[in-house]
């Protein structure tokens, strides 16, 4: 299948994997492409990628973007692997089993295997926030253990670090963590303890990954100070009224919300020439948070919430997670990429009503804390969809904690009916 209809690195992903290849088979290539400069969140994928495909030669693959699929394919298993241990430490056996069928029958983990960017490499380090979430909660009133308890914590912080270096959304568990403590946690002494142990290793990982980067690929820094663009362009860009569309690539493959709204917020190439015309990141910022301050105002207060509706329904709303952009459609027929399309939207409106009848149920009785991070986490997700920039590609590392936290909402409906009979 993956030779049948091969995936051509493109965008932003193609960018990465073509600089990697360049590195792996120059040495002492003493420059990297411009683009790093202005999107540096993305180095530390550039430089993972070298890394893997450097060893991956010295084993003797010589095709480059089967050491890439290989690569992803590990990191989308791993993703699997812990949140079906997790599942197991929290759920019921039922449910674990439930959990692997329904991430058998998610076809995102098929489509973007080819597709090896930050959206599925950030997943094992969500995964495994979750599995070290199911032993702190096991020991949310105290440790009886002090080194194991300084380890787990370690542990978080290390995995976060990891994980927001990939993508940046990932921090949101850790946000999620800390807000668990400060609410969970009655000993104010304890919860100090906990959220410091695991913000301080999320630091000093950070602080040591980034020099190992500088030592792995040569950053020019003075030029990514210039050129990059700060997190303001993004929430600036989110509040445009059109952004990229491409109706010939969508074409009878056009997610189902975007034939009746118009896209809005969505990534928008004139406001990048825009910021880039300013010479530092300081003036970029500034002329940011005027233009911000401007479309809110235009907008209005009903202008506005129409305008997040519309947002947040083109990012959810979505199956494919804005695959059809990345797949060889002209392979496919228009009735077989539509009903691909359905397929996939009804899956995912499934996935997301069955998450939101979990959580009616939490509501209900509590019961593991991981579940309070799981939750907190998705919440704080659309939050920071709803003023980033527009783009279901966003949602996709984030899927595997629906499904997981989904699973057992299936489990008490097969009993339900089971009981029935």
């Amino acid at each position: 299948m993956m030779f049948k209809y091969e995936v051509k690195p493109s965008a932003d992903f193609g960018v990465i994997f073509n600089q990697a290849v360049k590195l792996a088979d120059i040495e002492g290539l003493n420059k990297i492409g411009s683009y790093f400069e202005m999107y540096p969140n993305n180095i530390p994928l550039l430089a993972l990628m070298t890394l893997w495909l450097k060893l991956m030669k010295l084993l003797g693959v010589v095709n480059y973007k089967i050491s890439a699929v290989i690569l992803n394919i590990i990191f989308i298993d791993t993703a699997v692997t812990f949140f079906y241990l997790s599942s197991k430490r929290i759920f019921k056996n039922n449910d674990s089993i439930i959990l692997v069928m329904m991430m058998i029958m998610f076809l995102p983990f098929y489509t973007y295997v080819g597709m090896f960017y930050t959206d599925t490499m950030s997943m094992p380090f969500i995964a495994i926030i979750v599995y070290l979430s199911t032993f702190i909660g096991d020991e949310c009133t105290g440790y009886k253990n002090n080194y194991r308890k300084i380890i787990l914590l370690v542990l978080l912080g290390v995995t976060a670090c990891l994980g927001f270096k990939m993508k940046a959304t990932v921090g949101i568990l850790l946000i999620a963590f800390i807000i668990f403590e400060i609410i969970m946690k009655k000993n104010f002494k304890l919860k100090m303890i906990n959220i410091g142990v695991a913000l301080c290793s999320f630091i000093i990982t950070g602080v040591i990954v980034g020099n190992c980067i500088n030592l792995v690929l040569p950053i020019n820094h003075k030029g990514q100070s210039e050129k990059s663009l700060p997190y303001t362009h993004w929430v600036m860009m989110g509040l445009g009224k059109s952004g990229y569309y491409n109706e010939e690539v969508f074409g009878n493959g056009a997610p189902l919300t975007y034939s009746k709204l118009s896209a809005v917020g969505f990534y928008d190439e004139k406001d990048v020439v825009e910021t880039s015309k300013h010479n530092t990141y300081n003036d970029k910022i500034r002329f940011n948070l005027q233009e911000i301050n401007a479309k809110i105002c235009s907008y209005g207060v009903s202008g506005m919430a129409k305008h997040i509706v519309k947002k947040t329904i083109c990012t959810w709303g979505d199956g494919t997670y804005y695959a059809l952009l990345y797949l060889p459609t002209e392979k496919f027929t228009p009735a077989k990429i539509k009903v691909y399309r359905n397929i996939s939207f009804a899956y995912h409106i499934t996935l997301i009503f069955l998450f939101i009848v979990g959580l009616i149920g939490i509501i209900k009785k509590r019961k593991h804390n991981t579940d309070f991070i799981v939750y907190v986490s998705i919440l704080g997700l659309v939050i920071f969809l709803s003023i980033w920039e527009t783009s279901p590609r966003y949602v996709l590392n984030f899927m595997p904690l629906i499904l997981f936290q989904a699973s057992p909402a299936v489990g008490e409906l097969c009993d339900k009916i089971k009981f029935r009979k």
